[in-house]
């Protein structure tokens, strides 16, 4: 049965907006008891996969793979069951690439000493295995504590799938791994990189995958003779490090190097924003003093040879009395700028060119919890909790003019151990820009300039160690940046969490996510008009 409601949101921001965007919320029977942790993919025809760990007791707690599918009018259609064989095995997650269905899953070789990524090939529609799992790669690793972190992700235009197996801790030592493949999971080229790279150490920031299959790395190059971040001349603190993007190609023995000339500016973060017509956009954050504030930002255009600025910018005082106030910024005339724990979020370009490169605070803590689960607290103890915070949006509107204006949404999320309910998703409706996000109500109806107060959405958005006060919201910032707050979901008439951070992009303003309602979970879609 297809549950459906259209919401008028209104607005309690005091900023008037001359056009209000309709928002339909469209909505699945319940889709199974609550899992630990659940992922989305679009598949064809408006189909949504979802896969979910669900908590067996059978012989001790394990969690089981399963996948779910919901078809466009959110029926549910199939559902099954993984099966794997070691219980070592870890999900790593699902990916569909037009009519195919992945599987990937890590395990840690005790004996070996060392960590593999494998890849399970799924019916799409059966959802039975297809083939072997296969060992994409296997990492050397002393302790399971220290074992490679993968992480895959598509290019562009979802031809190409990038596969990295990055050391640990990122210090710049080890082995480095990329992997190339095509929509079947065919590989195109790999290539296993030693770091320290060419006698010099380096800090990978970031990577990317071109629409091609050329991999980008952006590195820090320590090429100074010291491994501090900075060096001392003329009394003044430069950095110890040059910026660089790195090119990798199939068939290239060597990477290519290009400069990012960056000039006495620390660079804090930078990451390929977006990828058109053979150039690159990469957004980066910089500081003045070595780890510092975030004082600013600078955009540059790439070309297969060359590498130009285009754009830079500071943070105005008035955006960092703000910052201060919230906690997450200094107004300092000594060093002001954002924290240390903004990051670049993505980039979205509006309808009428406009370009907005957007920020997140964000920071995860260890928290002690004071209880056991279990008859055996040495085997059961649970002495602390991961935390994730996901404070303030910052989004950096620049038009084809040059004029640049940046806007602040304020907010303050805490949750622990899963922070799928936390953090944001954007749509672009015409010349606005849309965000969608949990948040308290308190906070929706105070003044847009006060410091947002604490939302607390206990473990994975269930109501256990937090209550759980949280309304779906959507910011609406205009052409001139102007912000305006509306209420989706109020949680006092519709008793759903959903989980905006696992939500994906199903057109252009369309939304799919799960939602949490007790102990129950369903499948959204949310639609612009």
């Amino acid at each position: 049965m297809l549950k459906k409601i259209i919401l008028s949101a209104v607005a309690i921001a005091a900023v008037s907006f001359t056009q209000a965007q309709q928002v339909s919320l469209s909505w699945s029977t319940d889709s199974g008891m609550g899992s630990a942790s659940n992922s989305l993919a679009r598949g064809s025809e408006g189909k949504i996969f979802k896969l979910s760990l669900v908590p067996t007791f059978s012989g001790g707690i394990s969690l089981i793979p399963k996948i779910t599918v919901h078809n466009k009018e959110l029926k549910e259609t199939n559902q099954q069951s993984i099966s794997i064989a070691d219980k070592e095995t870890k999900s790593s997650g699902i990916l569909t690439t037009k009519d195919h269905l992945y599987f990937f899953t890590n395990m840690y070789d005790k004996k070996l000493k060392s960590t593999g990524f494998y890849c399970q090939a799924l019916d799409i529609n059966s959802f039975e295995n297809k083939g072997e799992n296969t060992n994409l790669i296997s990492l050397a690793a002393d302790k399971e504590a220290q074992q490679p972190i993968f992480k895959y992700q598509l290019s562009a235009d979802s031809t190409k799938l990038l596969l990295t197996g990055a050391p640990n801790d990122r210090s710049g030592t080890g082995k480095y791994y990329l992997g190339v493949y095509d929509e079947a999971m065919k590989k195109l080229w790999d290539k296993t990189i030693d770091l320290p790279n060419k006698g010099k150490d380096m800090v990978v920031l970031s990577e990317s995958i071109t629409n091609d299959g050329r991999v980008v790395l952006l590195v820090k190059h320590f090429d100074k003779g010291t491994q501090d971040e900075h060096i001392t001349q003329g009394g003044k603190k430069l950095p110890a490090y040059s910026t660089k993007l790195l090119w990798f190609d199939k068939g290239e023995t060597t990477q290519k190097e290009l400069p990012l000339n960056t000039g006495d500016r620390f660079i804090h973060s930078i990451a390929l924003a977006k990828e058109e017509k053979n150039e690159l956009t990469l957004f980066g954050l910089y500081q003045q003093k070595p780890e510092g504030n975030i004082n600013g930002y600078v955009i540059f255009k790439v070309s297969a040879t060359n590498a130009e600025i285009t754009s830079t910018g500071e943070f105005a005082a008035t955006l960092l009395q703000s910052m201060e106030k919230d906690e997450q910024g200094s107004n300092n005339k000594k060093d002001g700028g954002l924290s240390p724990y903004f990051k670049f979020v993505k980039m979205e370009t509006r309808e009428n060119g406009d370009r907005d490169f957007l920020l997140e605070f964000t920071k995860g803590r260890l928290t002690p919890t004071g209880f056991t689960v279990g008859p055996d607290p040495r085997a059961n103890s649970r002495p602390s909790a991961l935390i994730f915070v996901h404070g303030n949006i910052i989004d950096i509107n620049i038009k084809a003019n040059g004029e640049k204006l940046i806007t602040r949404i304020p907010k303050f999320q805490d949750v622990a151990d899963l922070d799928h309910v936390s953090s944001f998703n954007t749509l672009v409706y015409k010349d606005k820009l849309l965000f969608f996000y949990n948040d308290a109500s308190d906070n929706l109806k105070q003044d847009i300039a006060a410091k947002p107060k604490k939302t607390n959405f206990g473990i994975g958005g269930r109501k256990l160690l937090g209550s759980v006060d949280a309304n779906l919201a959507m910011a609406i910032i205009d052409a001139q940046g102007n912000v305006s707050r509306k209420i989706i979901i109020d949680r006092k008439q519709t008793p759903l969490i959903p989980a905006v951070n696992a939500s994906i992009k199903m057109s252009t303003h369309q939304l799919a996510f799960y939602a949490i309602n007790g102990r129950k979970e369903l499948i959204g879609l949310l639609e612009v008009k």
